[in-house]
C-alpha cells in the first residue's frame, strides 16, 4: 500500500515523535511510505543562519524529499505561517492547499493523489487531508490542540476532520478528555492501529 503521513514534525531532527516511528515500522512491513512534516514558510528563512535543522529541511525541499530509514520525508514550502493556519478552517485549508513539494513542484509531487491511505495528526493539514473524496483517511489525534494552542477555532477544524475520517486513533488520555472526537465514533488504540496496519495487504 502507499501510505502518506501528514504530520506536525519533520523527520531527522532532535524530536522523534509517533508518526516517525509508525512510518518506519510500516516501511519495514513493505509499504511505500511518504512522511510530510509541517511546512517551511517564508518566516523560517530568517532562521537559516541560526537553525541547522531549518537549513537541512530547506535542502530537503530543494531535493524534493529525503529517504530516511525507508521513508521518504518531504519538507514542503508554503507562504502562510503555521501559527496563522490554526485560526480558522478556511486559513488551515489555504495553508495546506498552497504548498510546493520542491522547486517548481506543486501538490501533485507530494504523492497524495495516488495514496491508498492518508494518516493525519496535524489538523492544519485539513485542506490536503480532505482534498480527495473516497480515499481512506485516518485521523491520529495526538494532543488537545485547542488547549495547546489556546485557540478554540481549532475545535471546529478537528470536527471537520473527524466527520470526514474513516478511522479515528487516540490514546487513552485523549479518549477520557474533552477532545472534539464524536463520542459515538469507534476509536482504535495505538496498539490496535499498528496491528491493523501491519495486516494490511
Amino acid at each position: 500500500m502507499k501510505l502518506v503521513f501528514l504530520a506536525h514534525t519533520a523527520m531527522g531532527g532532535d524530536f522523534v515523535v509517533g508518526s516517525h516511528q509508525l512510518a518506519k515500522v510500516l516501511a519495514r512491513k513493505g509499504h511505500q511510505v511518504i512522511h510530510i512534516g509541517a511546512p517551511l514558510s517564508i518566516p523560517h528563512l530568517s532562521l537559516l543562519a541560526s537553525k541547522p535543522f531549518v537549513r537541512r529541511r530547506l535542502k530537503r525541499w530543494m531535493r524534493g524529499g529525503e529517504l530516511i530509514d525507508g521513508v521518504t520525508d518531504v519538507a514542503p514550502l508554503t507562504a502562510l505561517p503555521g501559527r496563522v493556519a490554526q485560526y480558522s478552517a478556511a486559513l488551515a485549508g489555504a495553508y495546506s492547499r498552497h504548498m510546493l513539494a520542491g522547486p517548481l513542484q506543486g501538490l501533485a509531487a507530494l504523492g497524495l493523489d495516488t495514496a491508498d491511505c492518508v494518516i493525519l495528526d496535524d489538523p492544519r493539514f485539513v485542506g490536503l487531508a480532505t482534498r480527495k473524496p473516497g480515499r481512506t483517511l485516518i485521523y491520529r489525534a495526538t494532543d488537545l490542540y485547542a488547549q495547546m494552542h489556546r485557540d478554540p477555532d481549532m475545535v471546529e477544524i478537528e470536527r471537520i476532520i473527524c466527520a470526514r475520517a474513516d478511522v479515528l486513533v487516540a490514546d487513552r488520555s485523549l479518549r477520557r478528555s474533552a477532545h472534539p472526537i464524536s463520542p459515538h465514533r469507534a476509536l482504535l488504540t495505538m496498539r490496535n492501529f499498528l496491528n491493523c496496519s501491519g495486516s494490511a495487504p
